[in-house]
């Protein structure tokens, strides 16, 4: 998966940092992504506090793109959220179909008599 990284500092931490979280958030749906694009910057907050956001955009194969976007008050914390949250869409995306593939296969397996049969009980 290609990976690419805007941070607003050029600091080589972060986007170790980054690109860790995404592997383990990833890993188990690595042959479903194409590529990933994230972007780190400053917001400035209520209050005259400065957040951090992240954007990630994930392109994946069979359905398209995942947007997140999630503020923190530090990169690290916006980071995890923002890929957490992307996890858990891959997952549910993952469970649907998985369960329509199901429902697929049971239909399938119905044959015209048992049709007939359901119907006069």
């Amino acid at each position: 998966m290609y990976v690419a990284i805007q941070n607003h500092t050029d600091n080589n931490q972060v986007d170790t940092f980054i690109e860790k979280k995404l592997n383990r958030a990833f890993l188990r749906y690595s042959d479903r992504l194409a590529s990933a694009n994230v972007k780190v910057e400053n917001v400035t907050g209520g209050a005259n506090s400065v957040l951090k956001r992240c954007c990630m955009e994930i392109q994946t194969t069979p359905r398209g793109i995942i947007r997140v976007q999630e503020e923190a008050e530090t990169i690290h914390a916006a980071v995890a959220r923002a890929a957490r949250s992307v996890e858990t869409r891959l997952r549910r995306s993952s469970e649907r179909q998985i369960a329509r593939s199901r429902s697929r296969h049971r239909l399938a397996k119905r044959t015209p008599s048992d049709l007939i049969g359901l119907a006069s009980n």
